[in-house]
């Protein structure tokens, strides 16, 4: 277990990494009926396969439209989707591992599940006071997480590195921040541009003195995981597999009779 050396990109890298913080083993390209996925995860609840995405998503250089969806829908096509098969029949979770490594833009949860089942669209009834409208999000065409298709896939994980020392920083500034006055239309460029330098030097001084402290490591980073998961798997990975501390997980959750898919913990309106 924990070939590291036999690694061949950096986001399999980031997914070892990932591992041994959570002392999880692993065994890399195992081989599951005639299939070599990534890895093979050893976790004490759930052993699970892991399959590591890199998709390349690049800015445009003109600032033209772009949309994540394809790139990340790539991961379900072609080999991946023989390898899902393959680890679906051997009875083991398929977690799709999406890495930012080849990407200038982070992965956010909702457009990873805009990718796994359907555009996300905004519906809202026609003909209603605006002030009486619900707007409601929801998933449109193009998924390609359905109940009757690629129920093989148990969760879609976001990888990302972050630095686990930023938070401290951002409390401190909040704190430091809530005191000074709140903006209004009614002040002079003099008093915004005070409260503008203000602001700078509450940023600067936090950080300097954080870094003297110990409290703030600029260098310091951590592996963590967005996991999504899919209500319609054959085989679910279950919440308390990929739950590190700095982890979140998305799901089916029912509210008041109402499926709908978002982060656990986090309360929603509408």
């Amino acid at each position: 277990m924990g070939q590291s050396h036999l690694l061949k990109s950096d986001g399999e890298r980031l997914f070892a990494a990932y591992c041994h913080q959570r002392r999880l083993p692993w065994e890399y390209e195992p081989l599951i009926n005639g299939r070599r996925p990534d890895f093979l995860v050893e976790h004490p609840r759930r052993r699970f396969v892991a399959e590591v995405y890199e998709p390349e998503l690049r800015l445009p250089t003109e600032g033209a439209w772009f949309s994540s969806y394809p790139a990340i829908r790539s991961a379900f096509e072609g080999r991946k989707r023989r390898q899902v098969a393959a680890v679906k029949e051997a009875g083991l979770p398929y977690v799709a591992v999406v890495a930012r490594t080849n990407s200038d833009i982070r992965f956010d949860p909702l457009t990873a599940a805009g990718a796994m089942f359907g555009d996300l669209t905004v519906v809202m009834p026609i003909g209603v006071p605006t002030t009486e409208v619900e707007a409601v999000t929801t998933f449109g065409g193009g998924g390609r997480l359905q109940p009757g298709q690629m129920r093989g896939v148990s969760a879609v994980a976001i990888l990302e590195r972050f630095n686990p020392t930023i938070a401290r920083v951002d409390a401190a500034m909040e704190e430091q921040l809530s005191k000074l006055p709140d903006w209004s239309a009614t002040m002079t460029e003099r008093e915004i541009a005070e409260i503008t330098r203000e602001i700078g030097r509450i940023h600067v001084d936090t950080h300097e003195a954080m870094i003297r402290s110990g409290a703030f490591d600029p260098e310091a980073r951590r592996a963590r995981m967005i996991v999504l998961h899919n209500p319609h798997a054959t085989h679910p990975l279950g919440l308390d597999v990929l739950n590190d501390a700095d982890d979140s997980q998305w799901c089916a959750i029912v509210d008041d009779g109402v499926a709908r898919y978002r982060e656990r913990g986090i309360a929603t309106t509408g």
